[in-house]
């Protein structure tokens, strides 16, 4: 079947191209990483960024329970430009770059333009945006990068996998496959979780013939060379296993209690939303007259919408909680092509034509469901690189003149909340209980300006003490300062040491090999914006740092512990 003139998405694509286009220039005038929200998570990429500088592997030198694809980018660009935190920005350019390409490939013979465009500026700009999900545009957190980059390709893959190609035979299960089998490879070495969710979307499909079934093996076997690449470039496959082993082991009763627990409540409320505005598309794009009718007309289309929430509500029990699930978006797109096909393949014979009132309503609720997080995140993208450019957004003092001097903080946040040290010293204890939107932001407000003289107390005591080649490790949630101060990371460490998530009291990697190579250990012994993270971490690390430290400085919220006998430069 031909396809008419106003199915061919040649103005959608263009439409596309300049959108991403338009995004990228934005992001790359972007003068630095301004964080307002979360502000101990932006350690955790600029820890990735620097040691990807570095060529360090992940699992065999470090570990973590993210794959290696999130440090790709990082590499990459590491061939262009210095390590810093603008390179978190940078690779999200890069992702949303390769997002296109795959969109390009794969999208415009599965759904209308106009759902094309949609889909296509949902993925990349999920991908490219500092926004925090469930937040304003204003608010900008680049909270785990890996995730959204995750949710752009689930996107891109579950549209794939749940809407046959249209006005074409022959083989083209085989660039569908190739498609298929590079998107399933990236999650394995992105998240596993999301390719839990792409191997969901790939049953799916197959079990009700929106996807060739022979697509599969050339998935499978793209997969399979994309494994055996890596372990010849790496050798880290089975590594990777082990950090993916110990964080099960870590969150065996926490999953559990999220699985069954409020969050997944929540998501499943949720995307009952989502099921029943597509239950509405699907009702107001295609009438019927009596229940049979609805039963043999509507039992695709619904086995599609719900089978596509549930897998992103399995997904999403795996991250932090948010109200905001990007691939729920996908469930609404996907049953209104379903629809838009049968109603044009029906015409108006015998009334099935819905009307123009029914078809206007369908779509206003199709482009609203699917286009609200697409648009705030497009918003966030050019508003964070604005406001880089503002009066306002003003460089962390402690942090001029090192690696890190263009992580920004608004100067009128560190204004409103000046330096209280009994406030400090109680922590988020002592702030209004996030009761109300406002209070919620003004707590959150205080956290980050909390941290933010965290930082500059951690910076103070360490910058007169190190020396190249000396190596730092932070008992905290996260450690930027090797990052900021271009030193060697300690080896055998976590990217992020989040109680009950990546390690526990008894399971933890070797703390004996990275305490041997660390030249300065700082404590921190009050904490502040990440919770009691590191309080917890020191009494299963302290033995091992008084055997091999000494103190050597101390500050209200931190102490400086040096090697009895240096083992840096």
């Amino acid at each position: 079947m031909r396809l008419s003139v106003a199915e061919r998405p040649i103005t959608a694509t263009a439409v596309l191209i300049g959108t991403y286009v338009g995004l990228a220039a934005a992001a790359m005038s972007a003068q630095g990483v301004l964080v307002e929200r979360f502000f101990h998570d932006i350690y955790v990429p600029i820890d990735y960024a620097w040691r990807s500088a570095l060529g360090q592997v992940p699992h065999l030198d470090y570990h973590t329970p993210i794959g290696q694809a999130f440090t790709w980018p990082f590499r990459l660009l590491a061939l262009a430009e210095p390590a810093s935190p603008l390179m978190i920005v940078h690779a999200g350019v890069l992702v949303g770059g390769i997002l296109l390409l795959i969109a390009l490939a794969g999208l415009p013979r599965r759904l209308a333009p106009p759902l094309f465009l949609l889909t296509g500026v949902g993925a990349i700009a999920i991908a490219m945006s500092p926004r925090d999900l469930d937040a304003f545009w204003y608010i900008y957190s680049h909270n785990a990068p890996y995730n959204r980059w995750g949710h752009g390709v689930l996107v891109l893959l579950a549209a794939m996998t749940l809407l046959p190609r249209r006005g074409e035979g022959g083989a083209g299960w085989v660039p569908d496959g190739l498609l298929i089998g590079l998107m399933c490879g990236l999650l394995l070495y992105l998240k596993i979780n999301f390719l839990m969710g792409a191997i969901g979307f790939v049953l799916l499909g197959a079990a009700l013939r929106q996807l060739d079934w022979r697509a599969i093996p050339v998935a499978v076997l793209v997969v399979a060379a994309m494994i055996g690449t890596v372990e010849l470039l790496f050798g880290n496959n089975r590594a990777y296993l082990g950090d993916l082993a110990l964080a099960a082991s870590v969150n065996r009763d926490g999953l559990l209690a999220r699985l069954w627990g409020r969050d997944l409540l929540q998501t499943v409320a949720i995307g009952s939303v989502f099921v029943a505005v597509g239950m509405g598309v699907i009702w107001l794009l295609q009438p019927v007259r009596s229940v049979a009718e609805a039963v043999r007309s509507w039992w695709k289309p619904s086995l599609l919408l719900a089978g596509t929430v549930g897998i992103a509500t399995v997904v999403h029990t795996q991250n932090n909680f948010t109200r905001e699930v990007p691939p729920f978006l996908v469930a609404v797109i996907v049953v209104a092509e379903v629809q838009r096909r049968r109603m044009r393949d029906a015409g108006t014979r015998r009334g099935r034509d819905p009307g123009p009132m029914r078809r206007a309503l369908a779509w206003t609720l199709v482009g609203v469901v699917g286009g609200t997080t697409p648009l705030l995140d497009a918003m966030s993208v050019v508003d964070h690189a604005v406001a880089t450019h503002g009066l306002d957004a003003g460089a962390i003092p402690a942090l001029r003149g090192t690696a890190g001097e263009t992580l920004l903080v608004s100067r009128r946040l560190m204004r409103d909340f000046p330096d209280r040290p009994g406030l400090r010293k109680a922590g988020a204890e002592a702030l209004l209980p996030p009761n109300s939107l406002a209070q919620r932001r003004r707590r959150w407000r205080a956290l980050t300006a909390m941290e933010v003289r965290s930082l500059a107390e951690a910076m103070r005591l360490l910058r007169p003490h190190v020396r190249p080649g000396d190596v730092v490790f932070a008992v905290d949630f996260a450690n930027p300062y090797p990052a900021f101060l271009r030193l060697p990371p300690p080896p055998g460490a976590l990217t992020w040491w989040h109680i009950d998530r990546s390690f526990s009291a008894t399971v933890h990697p070797d703390l004996d090999r990275m305490v041997d190579a660390t030249t300065f250990v700082i404590q921190k012994r009050i904490d502040t914006q990440a919770g009691p993270h590191g309080e917890v971490l020191w009494p299963v690390i302290r033995s091992a740092v008084e055997a091999r430290h000494g103190i050597v400085a101390q500050g209200e919220l931190w102490t400086l512990w040096r090697a009895r006998t240096r083992t840096g430069g």
